[in-house]
């Protein structure tokens, strides 16, 4: 039987978005206190009987978020009415463009697909999942869909 070894590592955060296009009050500007779990994993133990050791994904996920994206404003790279505010606040603002709305599924799924992928390419670890709560009672979560079998004929699916 073949096991799969996982760490999780817990990070939070302050930052500030809104969501373009949206009917409703996220379209205004405000602010999250979010909390992040980034889970990795190795096929076998390193020389320390462990995944990795949980002050590595702290130092090089967490020095990520500290960097880019604690108390900044998260901004979808189109919203020409944010960029036009941010414009105005001087070149000491923190602020953070991506692609897509600013929602916790984009965030979550930044931090897997473009993020983790970087920042860990040195450490024998692979990010397969990030949970994202936006709130304590809303989350979203992103994970590396398994490799669909051979012999089913089945794509695999990104949850």
């Amino acid at each position: 039987m073949s096991s799969k070894l996982t760490c999780t590592r817990r990070f939070h955060f302050s930052y500030g978005h809104r969501l373009m296009n949206y009917d409703g009050p996220c379209s205004s500007l405000h602010g999250h206190n979010a909390t992040v779990y980034v889970t990795v994993e190795r096929k076998e133990l390193n020389s320390l009987d462990m995944v990795v050791d949980f002050s590595v994904i702290k130092k090089k996920i967490g020095s990520w978020i500290d960097e880019c994206w604690d108390h900044a404003f998260i901004y979808c790279q189109d919203d020409t009415a944010v960029m036009a505010a941010l414009s105005c606040m001087g070149p000491t603002n923190k602020a953070f463009g991506i692609p897509g709305n600013p929602t916790a599924e984009v965030l979550a799924r930044y931090l897997l697909e473009q993020v983790c992928p970087k920042v860990l390419a040195d450490t024998g670890v692979k990010a397969t999942s990030v949970i994202f709560f936006e709130t304590d009672n809303c989350s979203a979560r992103c994970s590396v869909a398994p490799a669909a079998s051979p012999s089913s004929g089945l794509e695999s699916v990104m949850e």
